[in-house]
C-alpha cells in the first residue's frame, strides 16, 4: 500500500497539516504500509520449511564458558531449553521473541517501561483472516469506540466496519538502549522489539527490526559462512562471533536510542490532555511543522548483504 501523503487532524477529522510525501527532503521517496502477517509470510517463503518450527516457546538459554588467558571465552554454543522439556543445542542464539522476550530476560535487561497508554490496531483492508485471538473481541471493539467517542466518523466507521476478531489492543512500552553499548552476551544477542521495544508514534519499530536483520547478517557473515570454521575446538572462531555479536550490539544501540526518544517524545505530547496544551500543540502543527525534516528519522542506509 503505497502513501501519498498523510493527514495530521483534530480529533473531530479536521485538517491540521497536510504532509506531502514527496516535499521532504531525500524526495521522491515510496512510503509504504506493510501489513505484518503478509511480511511474515514473504519472509518464510524464502527459508526451506524444515527450517521453521512452531508451538516451541522458550522456557531459558544457557551458554558453556571457559576462562582462558584470564578471559571468559564462550565455547561451542547455546542449550536452550522449550517449555516442553525439549532441549535444542545451537551455535548462536538470536532473540526476536518481542517486548516480553525471555531472551532479554535472561540478559538481565529490564522490563519495557510502560509508555502510559494502550493502542489499538486493526488492518482494514487485509483479507488473510484473524491476526489475533482476544478472549472478548466485542468487547474490545466496543472499548476501542467509546474511546474515540466523540472524534471523526472517518475513524469510528472504520472501527466498526472491522471484524471483531481482528481488534487487537496492547499496552504501549519501550526500552532505551544505552547508546554505542553492547545489550546480548557471549553468544546470545537480540533484534526487533526484544532488543528495543519503541512506542509507535513514529511507525519504525518494525523498519528498525528489518534493519537489525541485515546489519546482523553481515556481521556474522564471515565468522559463520561455509568458509569459516565452527569447530568447538577454534577458539579464534569463538571469539569472532561475539565480536561480531557485539559490534552488531553497539552499532544498533546508537541508531535506535535516537528513534526511540523521539517516538515516545512524540507520543506523549500526542497524549496531552490539557486543553489549553491541546490548543498549542495544534496551533504549533498547523502553523509550525517542518515538513521537509518530517521523515528525516527514517532517511537512514543500513546497507546491503
Amino acid at each position: 500500500m503505497g502513501l501519498r501523503r498523510i493527514e495530521l487532524c483534530r480529533e473531530d477529522g479536521s485538517s491540521l497539516r497536510t504532509v506531502l510525501i514527496d516535499e521532504c527532503t531525500g524526495a521522491p521517496h515510496e512510503f509504504r504500509g506493510v501489513y505484518r502477517g503478509g511480511l511474515l509470510r514473504a519472509l518464510q517463503s524464502a527459508v526451506p520449511p524444515d527450517c521453521i518450527r512452531y508451538g516451541c516457546a522458550v522456557s531459558s538459554v544457557d551458554q558453556d564458558d571457559t576462562v582462558l588467558s584470564g578471559e571468559l571465552a564462550y565455547g561451542t554454543g547455546v542449550d536452550i531449553t522449550m517449555e516442553s522439556g525439549e532441549r535444542m543445542r545451537a551455535p548462536v542464539v538470536i532473540g526476536a521473541d518481542g517486548v516480553r522476550s525471555r531472551i532479554a530476560k535472561a540478559l538481565g535487561l529490564g522490563e519495557a517501561n510502560y509508555a502510559g497508554y494502550i493502542a489499538y490496531r486493526c488492518p482494514v483492508a487485509d483479507r488473510s483472516g484473524p491476526t489475533a485471538v482476544i478472549t472478548d473481541p466485542e468487547e474490545c471493539r466496543a472499548d476501542a469506540l467509546e474511546t474515540v467517542k466523540g472524534w471523526s466518523s472517518e475513524i469510528t466507521d472504520a472501527i466498526k466496519c472491522t471484524p471483531a476478531e481482528r481488534i487487537t489492543r496492547s499496552r504501549i512500552a519501550d526500552r532505551w538502549l544505552k547508546p554505542g553499548r553492547p545489550f546480548g552476551s557471549g553468544r546470545i544477542t537480540l533484534v526487533g522489539d526484544a532488543a528495543h521495544p519503541m512506542t509507535p508514534n513514529l511507525g519504525q519499530g518494525g523498519c528498525v527490526a528489518l534493519e537489525d536483520a541485515i546489519v546482523l547478517a553481515r556481521a556474522l557473515r564471515d565468522v559463520m559462512g561455509p568458509a569459516a570454521s565452527t569447530s568447538a575446538a577454534d577458539v579464534s572462531t569463538a571469539t569472532s562471533i561475539q565480536t561480531a555479536l557485539r559490534e552488531y550490539e553497539v552499532e544498533r544501540s546508537s541508531r535506535v536510542l535516537k528513534i526511540s526518544v523521539r517516538s515516545n517524545l512524540m507520543g506523549t505530547v500526542l497524549q496531552i490532555p490539557f486543553a489549553p496544551v491541546v490548543a498549542a500543540r495544534n496551533y504549533a502543527v498547523e502553523k509550525f511543522l517542518p515538513v521537509k525534516d518530517f521523515l528525516d528519522h527514517a532517511s537512514y542506509d543500513c546497507g546491503t548483504l
